[in-house]
């Protein structure tokens, strides 16, 4: 399903919202956004709601729980104001968000689902879950484009490190 506008969304796709867990993939830019819009439909969401300029081509086996929001991020509010909005609009349930070129993962995502996750820490009667963050870069930042490899990723050891790009 395809909302032309934020507006859009929020008038007439709604019920999107309605069962999670659901996933918002911010894309600033088309950096390993099919990537992880095929990472984050293997984990089990049950929406993926995508907020981009535009859409990478996907195998269709994963079009069934995508929503796609066209807007550009850098003209529309903020994406935390978009978030405040969905979270009072999804009450009760699990919303989990990322921008492109970011991966979820969690003790035994390769056999369980997100779903399995959340309903584990229900069971346990946990109130919180805890998560880490990490930044993956290429070996060489010279000879890749976008300084993101998938298929040879290194953890900076030396804490939080980015590179200026060269584009605007």
């Amino acid at each position: 399903m395809d909302y032309a506008s934020l507006d859009d969304f929020f008038k007439s796709g709604k019920h999107h919202l309605q069962k999670g867990p659901i996933a918002l993939i911010f894309a600033e830019d088309e950096v390993e956004l099919a990537s992880t819009i095929l990472h984050h439909s293997k984990l089990g969401f049950t929406k993926i709601i995508i907020f981009t300029k535009a859409m990478p081509t996907l195998p269709s086996e994963f079009k069934n729980n995508l929503v796609s929001v066209y807007v550009d991020l850098f003209n529309s509010p903020e994406v935390s104001v978009i978030i405040n909005k969905i979270n009072i609009l999804a009450s009760s349930q699990w919303v989990y968000f990322c921008y492109n070129a970011e991966y979820l993962f969690f003790p035994f995502c390769e056999t369980r689902s997100v779903a399995e996750l959340l309903n584990f820490h229900s069971e346990e009667r946990r109130e919180a879950m805890l998560t880490f963050v990490v930044d993956l870069y290429t070996k060489d930042f010279t000879n890749t484009a976008e300084a993101t490899s998938t298929d040879n990723a290194y953890l900076d050891e030396a804490g939080y490190f980015a590179m200026a790009r060269s584009d605007p």
